[in-house]
């Protein structure tokens, strides 16, 4: 990123206004990331927003549905076909495909080395800095009291 464009493969779009933005990201005041329905990105400078840089072609087809980053030189996007794509400063990673057949509908990512990742199917899976885990179905931590009276 030099503050105008992605790196790696992506190409400058023109603004869309009728591309809905459907999640933003901030890292500070003055690095932002907005993605569309589309998988645009548009990155917010402190001052502006840059027009559209489309993710790698085609990997992020049916947008960016989550938008996640700890630092200017470390955001995660995770899409509907279970991709997920780093930022890393500089350029774009290869799509990752996560969890494939599943929509990755949300990441948080508290720092490069760790981000949490749902499913459409109520599974979770961590990213540990290199690589993801293998999808885990959520449980519940709390069953209920037990020895409830029964009728």
């Amino acid at each position: 990123m030099n503050g105008s464009s992605w790196a790696g493969g992506s190409q400058v779009r023109s603004p869309n206004p009728n591309d809905g933005i459907t999640n933003l990201a901030c890292a500070s005041s003055t690095f932002c990331l907005a993605g569309d329905e589309d998988g645009d990105i548009r990155i917010w400078s402190g001052t502006s927003w840059s027009i559209d840089h489309q993710l790698v072609a085609g990997s992020m087809s049916g947008g960016a549905h989550a938008l996640s980053c700890a630092s200017v030189s470390f955001c995660m996007a995770v899409n509907m076909l279970g991709n997920a794509i780093v930022w890393n400063g500089t350029s774009l990673s290869a799509p990752d495909n996560a969890d494939p057949g599943n929509d990755l509908s949300a990441v948080s990512c508290p720092s490069p080395s760790f981000c949490m990742a749902l499913d459409d199917n109520a599974d979770w899976l961590t990213w540990n800095g290199t690589a993801w885990s293998t999808p885990a179905q959520i449980t519940a931590l709390n069953p209920g009291p037990t020895g409830c009276p029964t009728r």
